[in-house]
């Protein structure tokens, strides 16, 4: 499923169920799980609205942090003020199996409505289904850390240091990368305008913090052969953030 198929997809679906389709992408959840998700399951006091699934409805049976997008978020908060803590957000069917089927087939009506409705020849299955929404979002989040997607989505095989960060770290990573995850062009823009906003100001803060280490060696002399340089700031540390100050320097130039 590309970005353009996205677009025609959800253009035509009406508010909540579009709402429903990219809080599904950007969160990487299982439809199994989104239709069962209630407001009291989210923390929505930040722009990203944190998504805390319960072990009772996570597959395995694995609770786990995903977060919405900006842009999933800001779609969301109007539907949210209308529920009391216990509703469910996205449908009105306390049952699992007919929660799925109708998500299925709204989105298979809206396919038909666009011609995108083409079939396996196997089984006359739909190439694009609930699921997809939720391999894209996988997908553009692997491209840049596969553990950080994989622990998000609730797949094995990731890192255990993800188990071990707190939500707020976790969301600092996915900030970074949740432009990938951004369906409406305005959106993006501002996403990417955000993005370069960030990294400018990490540039700053690494000239800074650059500027005092250098300080630092010449109040000490010659760091390579000072013993408490090294029981301060470790050399290898040193030489990756010049690295990564490099990096972000000529990635602004080239913006610019």
């Amino acid at each position: 499923m590309t970005l353009d198929d996205i677009h025609k997809v959800t253009n035509q679906m009406q508010y909540a169920q579009k709402t429903q389709f990219i809080c599904q992408l950007s969160s990487l959840m299982r439809i199994g799980e989104i239709v069962q998700l209630r407001k009291k399951h989210l923390i929505a006091d930040k722009e990203n609205i944190i998504v805390k699934i319960p072990p009772s409805i996570a597959k395995f049976r694995k609770g786990r942090t995903t977060f919405f997008s900006k842009e999933a978020s800001k779609l969301l908060r109007p539907l949210l003020r209308k529920m009391k803590d216990d509703d469910l957000v996205f449908v009105t069917n306390d049952h699992v199996h007919y929660s799925e089927i109708n998500s299925e087939q709204m989105l298979k009506r809206n396919l038909l409505k666009v011609g995108l409705d083409m079939r396996y020849e196997s089984n006359n299955r739909f190439y694009i289904n609930t699921h997809s929404f939720r391999a894209y979002g996988i997908t553009k989040l692997s491209r840049h850390d596969p553990n950080f997607a994989k622990k998000i989505a609730g797949q094995k095989g990731y890192l255990l240091q993800y188990d071990r960060m707190t939500d707020e770290e976790k969301l600092e990573i996915y900030e970074k990368l949740e432009i990938d995850l951004v369906i409406d062009e305005t959106e993006k823009q501002k996403a990417r305008i955000k993005k370069l906003q960030d990294e400018k100001s990490e540039i700053a803060d690494l000239k800074l913090e650059m500027k005092e280490l250098r300080d630092f060696m010449l109040k000490r002399g010659n760091p390579e052969r000072n013993i408490e340089y090294y029981d301060l700031v470790d050399s290898d540390t040193y030489n990756a953030k010049k690295e990564l100050l490099k990096k972000y320097e000529k990635r602004q130039i080239q913006d610019d």
